[in-house]
């Protein structure tokens, strides 16, 4: 059985007219779900480190993690540790303690990303912090340099932060190439993640291209229950409805983009 890597992104009640949402109740109730039916917590760190030693991974083990860093990762953390979970978040380098001003915000609605405070609380509390790129760009999009600029740079600033050595890397919007994933490698990353299965294009890349699904506001605890335990199955329903969201996912920087462009 594949480990599932889950994404999540905010953790708020507040309406929110994107689906990459999920309420403190749903979430509690997923998180109670794992621990009740026997799931332990890896990071991405130690999933990608045993995954790479060729060690035996336990039946029931699972990945959560959080897109953006959000300052409601503090409350997702709340709710995780009576059933003993941790989880790795994905900061985005230049938004640290700052609004997300890299994305369109309809009706003006913003979002807060975690402090570098909160960051390192998250660390003394037995959780990763990974990698977000420095601003949310789409990577595939950027030259060779601005792209090696831009993963190490995030890189050596969290890691500056932290204090800690940042091994792990989340794609914006889940999307990389080859090129990507070789300029990942060669900024010092040793595993990264996407949204949806690897492309074939990019089942070569392993550890630099880890399979991941999104759980979103219109989860019930049935598709939640079946995104884990179908996890691995490309054909299944859920990596099925991941690739739609993905393909969807940039909409709204694209949108910012051109608000900007007709000004």
């Amino acid at each position: 059985m594949a480990t599932p890597i889950l994404a999540y992104h905010l953790i708020s009640d507040k309406f929110d007219l994107g689906i990459a949402r999920t309420t403190p109740k749903q979430f509690r109730e997923q998180m109670r779900w794992l621990h009740d039916n026997g799931y332990t917590s890896l990071t991405l760190r130690n999933y990608a480190g045993q995954n790479s030693a060729g060690a035996t991974l336990a039946a029931r083990n699972v990945v959560i993690t959080f897109d953006d860093a959000y300052a409601s990762v503090a409350r997702a953390a709340e709710m995780m540790q009576p059933f003993g979970f941790s989880g790795t978040c994905f900061a985005i380098s230049d938004f640290i303690g700052r609004y997300n001003d890299w994305d369109y915000q309809f009706f003006g609605r913003k979002h807060l990303h975690a402090s570098a405070a909160l960051l390192r609380e998250l660390t003394t509390a037995g959780w990763e912090v990974g990698s977000h790129s420095s601003r949310h760009a789409h990577l595939p999009g950027l030259d060779d340099t601005t792209l090696l600029a831009d993963l190490a740079g995030s890189k050596n600033r969290l890691q500056d932060i932290l204090g800690l050595k940042v091994e792990s890397l989340s794609y914006p919007f889940g999307r990389a190439n080859a090129r990507v994933c070789r300029f990942a490698g060669a900024a010092g990353y040793s595993c990264a993640v996407g949204l949806g299965p690897a492309p074939k294009r990019l089942q070569n890349a392993q550890l630099m291209y880890l399979p991941r699904l999104g759980v979103y506001l219109f989860d019930s605890m049935r598709t939640f229950a079946a995104k884990i335990k179908n996890f691995g199955d490309n054909r299944s329903a859920a990596f099925l409805a991941q690739r739609l969201v993905g393909f969807f996912a940039g909409g709204t920087v694209l949108f910012k983009k051109y608000c900007q462009s007709g000004r």
